[in-house]
Parts: structure tokens; C-alpha cells; sequence
């Protein structure tokens, strides 16, 4: 029993078929074959290993154009597979079929040449096909000696199956459509009697699909670690031990010596990755990184476990010293459990793409590619696709959506929600709008580029995967990164981290204007005006350490050292947040606990509570004896919750404890708390490497704000809600932020002295190109006066532009005010293309100008912001000297004085009769609402009033778990 034409859910949009759903209905139904036939090869390997998994044939086949007529390629053999992959990525460079591929014409007209095909097929799904098709495609047949195939195709498992389909192309062509339920469709896997009743016929084509099955026998061999060889005129081995020893006595010019210690494990990782044949792995990392560097480009300290690894330490591809952070290399690589190493490679990312061609140079374009990746429907994004296929009002999809969560959920896991069940009540139609959403969640509808992924071969890549053509300066691979893993390709990546780009110009402007070198490699981490900055919660821009909570506990904390940076990073998560409050009390000197003396050494460094990973591991290394390879094998085994291997591993453990002379009852307890934890437990490793990044931005905000924060603020041109943050935090630290000048903006903010000048793309409606032409315009000389401005850029800047400039105030310097600039602008424009005909024709500007409130909104119209118009600018200075925070870094434990202005006030009567208020406030950063309470309202009510600007002590209240700002205090300034 076979099939021979079946689209799985890689037809994006185009079939509802999941490949795990097709086998086990295959299985059910008693299939021996099936094919995939999709108009691509994404799929092929899920499909294959599905297959082998249910004891099923399975058949690779591509549903395409070859030679000018709709056919699908099976392959016969394996040579025929590659030459699928090398089809499917090149069409255009095949002229004839290749001798171990079937080709077989679709059914859904008479072919158009019958030299290519084995056979014809025949498609009878539908009445149209049988009666007026299907005839004239069987005369072909026989009048051309070629025999028939049935090909029934299938696009959904069930005949009622069909509206999902229909779903589905009304989401892709964006037409809605009515879904009729009792509709049923005709591209449903058929049992074998439907088969056998769909051919009757034409008998002969259900055996010649058995004949063609048969025929087909296509083996993926996996071949282990399919790694790439680094070429090089040393042997490997021996030349990783030179360049690793050679590094480890660079890295120790300025540390006291001897190290024996590193010595000796830097032999044991040698040897660890000689014996599990990673040395080439080693140095294609290696090599990568020597590169950047040569190329000064900025590489990253370290990301996740091989931060673990000396040898990646002295080799430069991290910056993380694993003897003095107690990092283990068996949590990168366990010699019980070999698996590919995992190295990511942080670079900035406008430097990435350099990374990538110097791949594709080194090892050829047929050896690198990047990794395909599938967009899918997530929950909320099915509802409101299907809403809009079924023409659904969107106050069903907000009402629908509000009880799903943004990430992470399952449609079927918020189905028994009680407000949803209300919701289907009360609207029968969210009944359809669920079960449709439900039904194509999880499906892929698009393809992109995996966002870091590269793919490193021996061998040429099409040897295993389809390419095609993605972003970027490689070509795509058409298997996603799990398929490519499994099957032994190597996968590196390559991230592009934005915060490595701003450390790395941030140091470039430094050197260039102030002439200091800053080296990111050797900077030390005991600054104290760093750490000050993280405990005054002053983390706007800072590495991982911005948002709200994340500074509150920076603040309670009162974080002083790396390991507290350490801590926070690996603490502040979903689960190990529940830790916190202990660790800020016992860090205070409230009392520790350990669970058992032997491991109070381990646990000290975090007050008894278990925050890392290899903690566990060093626990059941010490307690029980194990290996760290076995501790780390044990850690994985208990995080996976799996009740029956956790009770084998509880028994090893007691046993092997006991052994090693504990008792059973602190055995018991010592289980209890690696279970409890090795959930929660993060892997330090990555922890101690992403705290250096954010270590590096505290410094450079903390000693060169002005350079740090004009960066930023270029890296964020066009978010409003940055650009505010930023320059709020500019003033803070007494610099003055000016707006566009058409004498010195340039495409980034420029740091002249204490000020920071704005450049023309914030403007808005100035492009880049627009920026570009006016600074070519002014590259030689300044511009002397209106009429030289005007003379120089009218071929360049239209009408629009010349609104945004007058409007942020960028020609104010020429000595002509906004509303003259305004006002004028025509009569000017004019005046220069005729004016000057006249002799003694002379143009006057009027001298008025626009009240403050209308240049205000001037200036906000064309920036986002009012800047020099800002009604909080007068109070800089005072900000500064009384050092008042922003809205955005409330203490969470004591009153905090902001500078604010009021926006609207709401008053309202308590039972008691009194008056408090609901104020609405604002700092340039952001806009929150707090509580006057009767005593502070009534003894301050004449300074809320909207517009008055005030110093105001805000507290963060907590009542019932649900937290309001309460005003402590306030002083009016205006």
C-alpha cells in the first residue's frame, strides 16, 4: 500500500498535512510507502526519520517544472538524492533527468513532452479529473507507451479536514472566506480500499505505484560528527598543544607564576578534545576569532559553556579565565556524553557579515551556509489570521487574545481556561475562530534565515541538504538547524550582539577625540564608580541590566562586586527569582544554612543557595564521589523531571554517597536539593561571560557618559522612546544635548565639548541619502548665509525637508527665526529664482517669532522631543545637583525624588469625604500616573495642576500583590 503524492505542512500554506500526524495515520491505515513530494526539500529528513521510526518505506520525492512541464522527481537511489539536492538548488543547470531519478507527469493535464518520464500520472482525486482529465491522459499513455501511475494527492489527513486548507489559502491569498463544516474534501489520505475503488479503472496504475516504491531505495547514512578539517602544514593535535601553551604564557606576562594549575588542566582539556576529535573544532574556532581580531573587530568574552574551557581562554576565543571564575570544562564538553561542543561566537553586529565571507573564503561556498529557519503561527498570531480569513470583528480577537499568553503557550493548554469557555458561549463564532486558530498553530508559513547559524562541512553540503538563496553573503541551507545537527554537520554560531558594536565604537570615539586607549580584553572589574552606577540603578543602556526589576534588585542588592553582577544575571529568571529576597538577606548578614558541611565550601559564594549549574555538579562531585562528567550526565538526567529515571538516579546516588562514608539521611537530603534546583540552576559559565559585557558598559557610562550615551543614541535613531531615555540621561550627567544644526549635524550624534549636537536623520521625513547630500553640500566650506544655503541645496532638499529643518530648528544659526523661516519660505525661494534680477532687490526676513508652546510643538512634530523647547530644560542644573533620578529608576525600598512636570490630574472623593488625586506625570523618559493621598493632596493642591513642573518624592506601594506610586512629597517650581 503506498502514496505517491503527498504535500506536508513545508507546502507552506498550501497543506495541512503535520509529517508526525501523516506516519501514524499511515501506520493506522497500513501503508508500506510513502512520498513527500513538496515543492521544496525542507522536510525530507523529519519525513525520513518519521518513517524509519513506524516501519514505513520512505520515498523522496520533488514536486517541480523540468524541461517546460509540471512533474515530480523521486529518487531511485542515492545518486539520484544528490542529484535531487543539486536540482532543487540549481534547476537551471539541468538539461536532462539524471539516470537514477523517476519522473513521473502530474495528472492534472496531458503532458506536454514525453521524453523525460517513466511514467504518466493519473489523478483522479475529484469528478473533474475522472470525467474530463483523466481519459485523455490515459490515451497519452498508451499512444505513447508509457505506463500509468495513480497519484492521489494529499493535502490533509481527513475529508473534514478541508476548511483547514481552506484557512489556510484564504491566509495566503488574503481573501476571507465562509467556512461550510459539513463540507468534506477530496486530498485526504485514502484507506486501501478507497485506493483500490479510486482505481478500478485503471488497475494498473495502483500496482505501478507498488512497482515504482519498490524501486525507489534512498538511505541517509549517518556518519557521526561530519566536522570540517582545518587546514593547516602542522598536524592538528600538536599544533593546538603549541598555540594553546604558547597562549596560556601570554595570558600569564602579568600574573604571578608558577601555574602549575593550568598546566595541568589545560593538558587534560588537550587530550579530552585530541581523544573525542574536536582539535579540528578547536582551531576552525580559533582561527575565526584570530581574524576578527586582526581585523579589529571587537569579539565578545564569552556565551554559554565554553566559557568553561581554558583552552578556548588561551586561545583568545573567550575572555573568561575558568580557574579564577571555578568554571568546568565538563560542563562544554563531558567525555561520558559525546556530543557536539557548542561554541557561539558574539561579534558586533555590523561586523558579522565580514565574519561571514571570510568563512565562505576560507572554506568555499560549497562548505559554509547559513540555516534555513520556519516562521510558524503561534497562538495569538493564528487567532488573529483566521480571524481575518473569516471576516471576524477585531473585538473578538482582543477579547480572545487578552487570555492568551504572548509566549510560549499552547492553544489546547488554554482551552479549558474559564474565561475562554465564557467566550464561546457567549459568541459561537469564537467556537470556529478557536478551533480554526488551534488547528494551524505550529504550522510553518514562511522561511528565513536562522538568525546566527552557519553550517561548516567536509564535505560539499550538497551532499546532504538542498541550498537556496537566503540573506546575506552565503547560501541557504533547506534542512533547519536540528535537522543538520542530528545528522552530523557542524553548527556554529555567529551572533550579532548590538551592545558589542556600541562598546566597540563607544572606545573607537574615546580614542579618536580624547585620545585615551581603553583595551575591552584588559579591563579589570573592581571600578568603583561602575559599581555605584549599577547600585543607583542608573542601568539605561547597560548590558541586561535595564529593566525595572533587574535595577531594583542591582539597588536592594547594594551590588558591589562582579560576582554580584554574576548572581543577579543567573538569578533574575522565571523560578530562581523566587531566590532572590534570601540571597539580598543573607548577603546583608542574615543567617546561612548549609544543607551539609562538605558542601559549604561550594555554596558559600552564594549564601547557601544553589544559583549555578555547576554548583550541582561540584556538589555530587564532592558528596558523592562522582566525576564531574558523571555530575554533569546526573544534572541533566534529574532536570528532565522524568519520574522513573530520577528514582534510578536517587538509588545510584544513595548508594555511591554511602559509600563514600555519608549517611542515608543527608544522603536523602543532599538528593532533595540537586532536585530541587537543577531546574533552576544556570549555567555560570555564560552567566560570568554576558556579566563582563555588562560590566564593560557600566564602566564606559560610568567614566565617559557622554561618548557612551551619544552612541546609543546613534544606534537607536528613529525609536522616540530611547532617544528620550538617553538624552534624559545625558542631562543627568550635565551635559546639554542640542537639536540639528545645519553647520555640524552629520548621520550620528557628535560629541562637541559638554554638548551633544543631534544629526539630520532624526529629522523626520530626512533620509539617509537626504542627511548624505546636505553634509556634501557643506563639506568644503560652511554655509555663509540663507541665500548661500538655499543656492546649494535646491536641487537636493524638497519642501518636506525644508519644514523638518526649519522645524527642529537646524537653520536657526543662519540668524533667521522659525516663523520667518516658516512664513517666508515661498516669497524666499521665490525672491532667488527672480529677485535677484532686480538691482538693490533686497529679501527681508521679519524678525517675530512663535511663542514657546507652538515651537514646542514644532519641535516635537519634527524630532519626537522637544529639545531646546524641553519645559523641563531650565531644571538641568538642578537635576544634576540634587542628583533627582528618572520615573524609570524608583527605588523599590525608600521614597525617590523626580523631577516631573504634571500632565492631568484626576480628583476624587474618598468615603470619608476628601479629596485625593490620580496624577498623571511625565520626565521626558516616560509618562506613569501616581496617588495623592487626602493629607499630601490637600496640603500641596494648588501645585497639581497641569503644567506645573515639581520635585516629587515618589514611593513604590505594594498592597494585595499589585503595586501603585504613591507622592510622598512635593515642591513646586513653577
Amino acid at each position: 500500500m503506498v502514496n505517491l503524492l503527498i504535500k506536508s505542512e513545508y507546502s507552506m500554506l498550501d497543506s495541512h498535512v503535520r509529517i508526525d500526524d501523516l506516519v501514524q495515520r499511515a501506520v493506522a491505515l497500513g501503508y508500506q510507502s510513502l512520498a513527500i513530494t513538496d515543492p521544496n526539500l525542507h522536510g525530507t529528513y523529519k519525513f525520513y526519520q518519521a518513517c524509519h521510526q513506524h516501519h514505513i518505506k520512505p520515498l523522496i520525492g520533488y514536486d517541480t517544472i523540468f524541461l517546460n512541464q509540471h512533474v515530480v522527481l523521486y529518487a531511485a537511489t542515492n545518486d539520484g538524492y544528490e542529484a535531487l539536492l543539486r536540482y532543487a538548488t540549481a534547476p537551471d543547470t539541468f538539461t536532462e533527468k539524471h539516470p537514477d531519478w523517476v519522473v513521473v507527469s502530474r495528472g492534472l493535464r496531458v503532458p506536454v513532452s514525453s521524453d523525460p518520464l517513466d511514467y504518466v500520472g493519473l489523478e483522479l482525486n475529484t469528478l473533474d479529473q475522472e470525467v474530463q482529465i483523466a481519459p485523455a491522459v490515459a490515451a497519452y499513455a498508451t499512444q505513447h507507451q508509457l505506463p500509468l501511475l495513480l497519484l492521489s494527492e494529499v493535502r490533509y489527513l481527513h475529508p473534514q479536514d478541508v476548511q483547514y486548507l481552506s484557512i489556510l489559502h484564504a491566509i495566503r491569498d488574503g481573501k476571507p472566506i465562509t467556512l461550510d463544516a459539513s463540507q468534506e474534501g477530496s486530498d485526504y489520505l485514502r484507506t486501501q480500499e478507497q485506493l483500490t475503488s479510486l482505481a478500478s479503472e485503471y488497475p494498473e496504475s495502483l500496482s505501478n505505484a507498488v512497482a515504482l516504491a519498490d524501486r525507489c531505495n534512498v538511505h541517509f547514512q549517518e556518519q557521526g560528527f561530519l566536522l570540517p578539517r582545518f587546514e593547516s602544514e602542522h598536524e592538528p593535535y600538536e599544533y593546538l598543544k603549541a598555540l594553546s601553551f604558547k597562549g596560556l604564557q601570554k595570558r600569564f606576562l602579568d600574573k604571578p607564576k608558577p601555574y602549575a594549575d593550568y598546566e595541568q588542566r589545560l593538558h587534560y582539556e588537550i587530550e579530552m578534545l585530541q581523544q573525542m576529535g574536536f582539535v579540528d573544532y578547536m582551531l576552525i574556532v580559533y582561527d575565526f576569532v584570530r581574524y576578527a581580531k586582526s581585523n579589529d573587530i571587537y569579539v565578545g568574552p564569552g556565551r554559554g559553556s565554553v566559557a568553561g574551557s581554558l583552552v578556548a581562554y588561551v586561545l583568545g576565543i573567550t575572555n573568561t579565565d575558568p580557574l579564577v571564575y571555578d568554571l568546568l570544562f565538563e560542563r562544554f564538553l563531558n567525555p561520558e556524553r559525546v556530543t557536539m561542543p557548542d561554541i557561539d561566537l558574539d561579534f558586533p553586529d555590523d561586523k558579522r557579515e565580514d565574519l561571514l565571507r571570510y568563512a565562505k573564503e576560507k572554506y568555499g561556498s560549497d562548505h559554509v551556509a547559513s540555516i534555513v529557519t520556519f516562521g510558524t503561527f503561534a497562538a495569538r498570531s493564528a487567532i488573529r489570521d483566521v480571524a481575518k480569513a473569516l471576516s471576524l470583528p477585531q473585538t473578538f480577537v482582543n477579547e480572545l487574545t487578552k487570555h492568551v499568553p504572548a509566549q510560549g503557550a499552547l492553544l489546547r493548554d488554554v482551552e479549558s481556561n474559564k474565561h475562554i469557555k465564557e467566550l464561546m458561549v457567549r459568541y459561537p463564532e469564537m467556537n470556529q475562530l478557536f478551533d480554526m486558530a488551534k488547528a494551524i498553530e505550529g504550522l510553518p508559513r514562511h522561511s528565513s534565515t536562522h538568525a546566527a547559524g552557519i553550517i561548516l562541512s567536509s564535505e560539499p553540503i550538497l551532499r546532504y541538504t538542498a541550498l537556496q538563496q537566503g540573506t546575506g553573503p552565503l547560501l541557504q541551507t533547506q534542512w533547519e538547524a536540528k535537522d543538520l545537527e542530528s545528522f552530523g554537520l557542524l553548527k556554529i554560531d555567529f551572533l550579532g550582539l548590538s551592545n558589542l558594536k556600541i562598546l566597540k565604537r563607544t572606545v573607537d570615539q574615546i580614542q579618536r577625540i580624547e585620545k585615551i586607549d581603553i583595551n575591552l580584553y584588559q579591563l579589570g572589574f573592581d571600578d568603583p564608580k561602575a559599581y555605584q552606577l549599577l547600585r543607583e540603578g542608573h542601568t539605561d543602556g547597560v548590558f541586561q541590566l535595564e529593566s525595572r526589576g533587574i535595577r531594583r534588585v542591582l539597588q536592594e542588592m547594594n551590588v558591589s562586586t562582579f560576582e554580584d553582577i554574576v548572581a543577579t544575571l543567573a538569578l533574575y529568571r522565571p523560578g530562581p527569582m523566587d531566590f532572590i529576597p534570601d540571597y539580598i538577606k543573607r548577603k546583608k548578614g542574615a543567617n546561612v544554612a548549609y544543607p551539609h558541611p562538605s558542601v559549604e565550601e561550594i555554596l558559600s559564594p552564594t549564601y547557601g543557595i544553589v544559583v549555578y549549574q555547576e554548583q550541582i555538579m561540584r556538589i555530587v562531585n564532592v558528596f558523592a564521589g562522582y566525576s564531574y562528567a558523571q555530575a554533569d550526565l546526573l544534572r541533566r538526567a534529574v532536570s528532565k523531571k522524568d519520574k522513573d529515571l530520577m528514582q534510578t538516579e536517587r538509588v545510584r546516588f544513595l548508594e555511591r554517597s554511602v559509600a563514600m562514608g555519608q549517611s542515608q539521611q543527608d544522603a536523602q537530603a543532599i538528593f532533595d536539593l540537586i532536585e530541587r534546583f537543577a531546574n533552576y540552576g544556570f549555567n555560570r559559565s555564560h552567566s560570568v561571560a554576558y556579566s563582563m559585557v555588562a560590566y564593560q558598559c557600566a564602566y564606559l557610562k560610568a567614566h565617559y557618559p557622554k561618548h557612551f550615551l551619544s552612541v546609543l543614541l546613534s544606534h537607536h535613531v528613529g525609536s522616540v522612546e530611547h532617544t528620550k531615555l538617553y538624552i534624559e540621561e545625558l542631562r543627568r550627567f550635565g551635559y546639554r544635548i542640542s537639536p540639528p544644526s545645519i553647520q555640524h549635524s552629520t548621520l550620528q550624534y557628535e560629541v562637541k565639548g559638554d554638548a551633544i549636537i543631534m544629526p539630520f536623520v532624526v529629522i523626520k521625513g530626512i533620509s539617509t541619502t537626504t542627511a548624505t547630500k546636505i553634509m556634501q553640500a557643506r563639506a568644503t566650506t560652511p554655509f555663509a548665509s540663507p541665500e548661500d544655503l538655499v543656492h546649494r541645496l535646491k536641487d537636493d532638499v524638497n519642501k518636506t525637508h525644508w519644514q523638518g529643518l526649519i522645524d527642529a530648528g537646524a537653520l536657526k544659526e543662519l540668524g533667521v527665526t522659525t516663523k520667518a523661516w516658516s512664513t517666508q519660505l515661498e516669497d524666499f525661494l521665490q525672491f532667488l529664482d527672480y529677485g535677484t534680477l532686480i538691482d538693490d532687490a533686497e529679501f527681508r526676513f521679519t524678525v517675530e517669532e512663535y511663542d514657546q508652546d507652538e515651537l514646542t510643538q514644532r519641535e516635537k512634530a519634527a524630532l519626537g522631543v522637544a529639545i531646546a523647547h524641553d519645559p523641563l530644560l531650565p531644571y538641568a542644573a538642578l537635576i544634576k545637583e540634587r542628583s533627582l533620578a528618572q520615573l524609570s529608576q524608583l527605588h523599590p525600598s525608600r521614597v525617590t525624588l523626580v523631577l516631573a512636570r504634571v500632565v492631568e490630574v484626576k480628583t476624587i472623593t474618598t468615603k470619608t469625604q476628601k479629596s485625593m488625586a490620580f496624577v498623571k506625570i511625565e520626565d521626558g523618559t516616560m509618562n506613569m500616573e501616581a496617588v495623592a493621598f487626602p493629607e499630601v493632596f490637600s496640603a500641596h493642591s494648588s501645585s497639581f495642576q497641569a503644567g506645573t513642573v515639581c520635585v516629587l518624592g515618589l514611593k513604590i506601594s505594594t498592597n494585595h500583590q499589585k503595586q501603585s506610586i504613591v507622592i510622598e512629597s512635593v515642591e513646586a517650581l513653577s
